[in-house]
């Protein structure tokens, strides 16, 4: 049975001790590989948001298939009561496959739009300076940091997908009480200052772009220039 993220580091070892984990998990992890099938993906890409979608989203989901439960379709409800003609693609390492499928059924039945997808990075990345840090990655000379990889990876396909792709990107974690399309090249403020009104902390959470957006770039090379997976 599917328990074990496989993202996730070891407890308390060492960083020589965290490259080794990580060159052992390397050959396991479909996200790194070059599989050679780039046209393949961006068919899908293209060929799914060509259904009359109202809106092209996007959801990363990089856990066990099994950990999706009620919070991520309570989520997608919610999206799909907002906006019942939008386009939700999932980019999972685990959600495309059979049980994945099963999993996302209901929604297929009732449907919904939603389609699960490996994101090809190295497809995505091309071009850009994120390209070099998954190159590194792959080399296993880089430490992948206390800090789950799921994490720091979510982060990196959200950006990319965007930045290749535009549209809307959400987590699979809250709930969206109205229609928000009229908004463009936007990103989330979690706080507020509450003197001035003006926000003063950002969460990539929600984020809506257009494909090739400058800001887009600059994140991805930030994070791939700054990247130390443990902060």
């Amino acid at each position: 049975m599917e328990t074990i993220d496989p993202l996730v580091p070891p407890f308390n070892i060492t960083k020589e001790e965290r490259i080794a984990w990580f060159q052992r998990k390397h050959p396991e992890l479909k996200l790194f590989k070059a599989n050679n099938s780039s046209q393949k993906f961006h068919d899908q890409v293209l060929g799914f948001f060509n259904k009359d979608c109202s809106a092209h989203y996007f959801m990363v989901w990089l856990s066990p298939a099994q950990s999706f439960g009620p919070r991520g379709f309570s989520t997608i409800d919610s999206l799909f009561k907002a906006d019942p003609n939008g386009c939700l693609m999932i980019l999972p390492t685990s959600l495309n496959s059979r049980q994945g499928h099963m999993i996302l059924k209901p929604l297929l039945d009732c449907g919904f739009k939603v389609l699960a997808v490996i994101p090809d990075l190295h497809f995505l990345l091309k071009n850009t300076t994120a390209k070099a840090w998954l190159d590194e990655m792959n080399s296993g000379r880089r430490d992948p940091g206390k800090i789950p990889l799921s994490n720091n990876l979510s982060n990196l396909i959200r950006l990319a997908i965007l930045y290749k792709y535009g549209g809307i990107y959400l987590d699979v974690d809250f709930i969206i009480l109205k229609d928000f399309r009229e908004f463009r090249n936007a990103i989330g403020a979690q706080s507020m200052n509450t003197v001035t009104g003006k926000w003063n902390r950002l969460n990539g959470a929600v984020m809506i772009f257009d494909a090739d957006h400058p800001i887009l770039h600059d994140f991805l090379e930030e994070l791939a220039t700054t990247f130390d997976g443990s902060t």
